[in-house]
């Protein structure tokens, strides 16, 4: 053991001040901040666009290639009156009445538009959006997969039909009047 000893402390000797070992320990802690950074900035731009798509006043929806809901948006949420929780890890075809036959005849038709009167005690106009997503940007999908917009016209197209039907009133008005100037 001794003549192995002073081999070892003759190849290695002992550093007092530890500079070696506080050396490789400032290097590790660099090397692992550096790696962490593009984690934390990925982290800041998913946090983001998340808060963009939660803010939108149109409601999203990403469907995986199978058409079940990855992400559902509070727009979405508002528009359907089916909550976050029970509309992802489901197909489109199993949401109720009348979503899931709309979003899922809507998602696999070819038209990137469509707009569709929903019946019912006053009924809603809804403009649809389709849009393919390419391979590999649904992480864990397989790849593809389609977000779906959806935007409730019911509220403008009841206020242009009130505007329309005041012009007529007004142009009926105006008219009766010219009658009796003559």
């Amino acid at each position: 053991p001794l003549p192995a000893r002073a081999a070892v402390d003759d190849a290695l000797p002992l550093d007092p001040d530890h500079a070696l070992v506080l050396a490789q320990l400032r290097f590790v802690a660099e090397h692992r901040a550096a790696a962490e950074a593009p984690a934390r900035e990925l982290d800041l731009a998913r946090r983001y666009l998340r808060r963009v798509l939660d803010d939108l006043p149109i409601g999203v929806a990403t469907l995986a290639p199978g058409g079940e809901v990855i992400l559902w948006n509070p727009a979405m949420t508002t528009i359907t009156g089916v909550a976050a929780s029970g509309a992802t890890g489901l197909p489109t075809a199993a949401l109720p009445p009348p979503w899931g036959e709309v979003l899922a005849g809507f998602a696999a038709e070819a038209a990137p538009r469509a707009e569709v009167t929903l019946p019912g005690v006053r009924p809603r106009t809804i403009a649809l959006g389709r849009t393919e997503l390419g391979p590999g940007a649904l992480v864990g999908a397989g790849g593809g997969g389609v977000i779906l917009l959806v935007e409730d016209l019911s509220d403008e197209r009841a206020l242009a039909a009130q505007v329309a039907h005041q012009e007529r009133a007004l142009v009926g008005r105006l008219r009766a009047g010219e009658r009796d100037a003559f």
